[in-house]
């Protein structure tokens, strides 16, 4: 089974899933995938992490040539962590039960024909903030 939960910011999603995970003890799969995807290009760590949920700025982007991958080069960032992504959700989806969390992952196992559970975790803005004040934490 896969479970697939995006949210928005401060929601509580990301605690939601990895609960849920650890109660079914399937794999979780959050922001590490960015560090899984550093094995995948050229691209400094840093770039990656950058570009990971951010939106992409077709007027100010810096192209990559990955030399690891002909597909990927020329790409931004953006696409090219997304283009890794892709790859690697869609294998670690056949390997055993998980949450992932974000990273598009509803849309790629989607695309792939893979079934999964797609949740989406929301909460008014209020509480949002509150919740992330409360936690002292920032954007």
């Amino acid at each position: 089974m896969i479970i697939c939960i995006g949210r928005e910011f401060g929601s509580g999603g990301h605690e939601i899933g990895k609960e849920v995970a650890d109660r079914l003890e399937f794999d979780f799969y959050d922001l590490t995938l960015v560090e899984e995807a550093v094995s995948f290009t050229t691209i400094p760590p840093e770039e990656l992490e950058k570009a990971d949920e951010r939106k992409h700025n077709s007027w100010l982007y810096r192209i990559w040539y990955d030399v690891q991958n002909e597909k990927r080069k020329g790409l931004s960032a953006n696409d090219m962590l997304f283009s890794i992504y892709n790859q690697l959700i869609t294998e670690l989806a056949g390997k055993n039960n998980c949450v992932f969390i974000g990273r598009c992952a509803d849309y790629i196992l989607q695309n792939a024909g893979i079934e999964r559970i797609s949740l989406f975790v929301a909460a008014p803005f209020q509480d949002r903030v509150k919740r992330k004040m409360e936690l002292g934490e920032a954007a």
